[in-house]
């Protein structure tokens, strides 16, 4: 069959793979709801535009606050004009391009000239294992995490693709989009700025520094924007704090895990040493400007991740998505996506990542239902308590992998959050608890201690609040029990004020176990 003949073939692949890749990532934005972080963001955009000014000097002011006070990310001062401005299905369908972009760009990057010839095989495979290897399942769901990781990511690569476009001519109008890329991947995140700038570096170093001013140029924006975003005083006090803890096993532990692809493609590269013609297939993957780049920013990823001590997923995703793309450069040498056995492979791959975004799909919907008879039932209660069992992300079967979004109404920060949105005018708090605490009447004397805890079957509910810090907006305690041996045992819980059915407040403690021979539960500080 000539090249001719499959052009139609080929194309078909890449655009079912993009298509199915950008509605499952729609679907599952718009089946989101809106919790947490993005609930919070919004009460702050709200409370400074409250104060008297306008739209834009409220949002300038918020913006102000929160550089000095969390980081200087442009992701999360679009955060609230996104959820309370924009549409959630317009936001869910433009990240859905953007995940498109993202997974075209890697592998038309990858790829490079065997793209013709095998990007469609190439899609087909790529979607489903960034399915599945990508930390999708760390609330990328909810709209500022999407900002912070997709969209930034998605100029990030964006960035990349522009500034190695340069050894050719280069017009105005891409050293423009170059600029304006680099300036916006670097704000919108430093995580993703940081090492976009060592890949950078790494090609520079290769090419001895022999690049035009046009490249120069873009290097700067990218720098300009990353210095913006780096250099708050909110992300560098932060910095200092994670870094003051710093364990080089505990962190190079927590990197391998955020890092498996990486690893992959050190063990790719270390099987090709074996053999004469693979170490020469590999000097040349080695001079490959895209491998050098990319594996610049998936190192640069991993050393951020081992020098603060980031325990969450979606801080790897830097170097697993910048680690696909030097994998796609092995692999594009190695020929792997030839073939009938390698379109064959791909499209059983393919068909298994379908089954399970139809499956994540499913969940997500189901979780989106909850969360609107949640809100309903919340309405509808005299005090704004609602006693029922909720879906958590321990009810998601395995073969998920924890993507599905939802669950968060057993978090303390998930209801602080709600309460500072949508306060009540009676100011009982908004609360779902389990069913089992419903009807609860104090039968018995709390254990001693300044946290009242009291015994509800299998359940631990407290008779007194912690006393709020002030300017501390997600301050949260921890319990300490002690013991009758004069040991202390510091309890892991959530912290859940509630309404019971007479009318007086209580705490639910979430999912704690009281040792037995405790004899005082105190509230100690904590601040999340």
């Amino acid at each position: 069959m000539k090249h001719s003949d499959t052009t139609g073939i080929i194309d078909w692949r890449r655009w079912t793979a993009l298509a199915v890749a950008a509605l499952f990532t729609g679907l599952w934005m718009a089946w989101t709801p809106l919790q947490a972080d993005d609930l919070a963001f919004a009460h702050f955009l709200d409370e400074f535009i409250s104060r008297g000014s306008g739209p834009l000097e409220g949002w300038m002011d918020y913006a102000a606050w929160y550089r000095a006070d969390s980081n200087g990310r442009l992701a999360n001062y679009l955060a609230p004009v996104v959820t309370g401005c924009m549409a959630p299905w317009l936001f869910a369908a433009l990240t859905a391009l953007a995940a498109a972009w993202i997974l075209y760009a890697v592998a038309r990057l990858g790829l490079g000239g065997e793209w013709t010839l095998s990007g469609g095989i190439a899609l087909l495979w790529l979607w489903p294992l960034a399915l599945v290897l990508w930390p999708w399942r760390d609330y990328l769901s909810y709209p500022d995490y999407a900002l912070n990781y997709v969209w930034s990511t998605a100029f990030g690569i964006a960035f990349m693709w522009l500034w190695l476009s340069t050894g050719r001519r280069i017009s105005v109008r891409l050293t423009a989009a170059g600029c304006l890329c680099g300036l916006l991947a670097g704000m919108m995140h430093e995580g993703i700025g940081l090492p976009m700038l060592a890949g950078c570096g790494a090609v520079a170093l290769v090419r001895r520094f022999r690049l035009p001013w046009q490249v120069w140029l873009m290097v700067l924006f990218l720098a300009a924007g990353t210095a913006e975003s780096a250099l708050a005083p909110g992300i560098i006090a932060r910095a200092g704090r994670e870094h003051s803890a710093f364990s080089p096993i505990l962190n190079g532990l927590i990197m391998l895990k955020h890092s498996t692809l990486l690893i992959v493609l050190a063990g790719v590269c270390g099987v090709m040493c074996v053999r004469r013609v693979w170490r020469a297939m590999l000097a040349e993957i080695f001079r490959d400007p895209v491998f050098v780049m990319a594996v610049g920013n998936a190192l640069g990823g991993a050393l951020i991740c081992f020098l603060f001590d980031y325990a969450t997923p979606r801080y790897g995703w830097v170097t697993q998505v910048y680690s696909t793309v030097a994998l796609g450069v092995i692999a594009a040498r190695c020929g792997w996506f030839k073939g009938r056995r390698g379109m064959f492979a791909g499209g059983v791959a393919f068909l298994a990542g379908c089954i399970l975004a139809c499956g994540v799909i499913v969940w997500q919907k189901k979780f989106y239902d909850e969360e609107t008879r949640l809100r309903a039932a919340m309405e509808a209660s005299p005090y704004g308590t609602v006693f029922s069992s909720i879906l958590t992300k321990k009810n998601i079967p395995l073969w998920l992998l924890r993507i599905p979004t939802g669950g968060m109404w057993q978090s303390t920060f998930q209801h602080r959050c709600y309460n500072m949105r949508y306060p009540r005018p009676d100011g009982r708090p908004w609360a779902v608890v389990p069913a089992a605490p419903e009807g609860f009447r104090p039968e018995s004397a709390p254990v001693p201690g300044n946290a009242g805890a009291m015994r509800n079957g299998g359940y631990l509910i407290g008779s007194r609040e912690p006393e709020s810090v002030e300017g501390r907006e997600f301050w949260v305690p921890r319990l300490v029990a002690t013991l009758a041996d004069g040991t202390s045992v510091t309890l892991g819980c959530e912290v859940i004020p509630f309404t019971a059915d007479d009318g007086c407040r209580y705490v639910y403690f979430g999912e704690v176990e009281l040792p037995g021979n405790t004899v005082k539960v105190d509230y100690e500080e904590y601040n999340q």
